[in-house]
């Protein structure tokens, strides 16, 4: 996911090649226009075939995926969670998982899909990310990496 570095800077917003980078370091509530114009005058001037990626980062209870639920209105995405806990089965309390309305309206992947009692790795989480990403670019939408686990981020 090069270009990530480039863009921790203190901002809101920053573009780097095909990804854009979204850093809430505190709650917001509107600024989702902005994320959709991006991708929109973006997409006219890629090449075919060119890999996209949205990352939504911060710290908790910053609405990291309130922001990526209103850019889906806007734009096609799918969220690919990068919370280390949001992967087991019945870890609700405390992880903010999506409700079943919202994974209705967006399609969330890494999402309950182990039990508590077996591990789950940054390699493992890279190792489905490398494969998410192309698959959902070749259905024509955007990968959205949204959460806050650091080491799932720089993976």
């Amino acid at each position: 996911m090069g270009g990530v570095d480039s863009c921790t800077r203190r901002a809101e917003q920053c573009e780097s090649n095909h990804l854009v980078f979204v850093l809430l370091e505190s709650p917001i509530l509107d600024n989702t226009n902005d994320i959709g114009r991006i991708w929109q005058t973006g997409s006219e001037s890629e090449g075919a075939g060119e890999m996209k990626l949205l990352a939504i980062v911060g710290p908790t209870a910053v609405g990291k995926s309130r922001v990526a639920l209103k850019v889906a209105e806007k734009v096609p995405l799918e969220i690919i969670s990068a919370d280390s806990m949001q992967v087991y089965r019945g870890m609700d309390i405390g992880t903010a998982k999506p409700t079943p309305e919202e994974r209705r309206r967006v399609v969330h992947h890494l999402v309950d899909i182990l039990d508590p009692d077996q591990e789950f790795s940054v390699a493992d989480f890279k190792g489905e990310v490398e494969t998410l990403i192309p698959e959902i670019n070749r259905r024509g939408r955007i990968p959205a990496l949204v959460g806050g686990t650091g080491l799932y981020i720089d993976a």
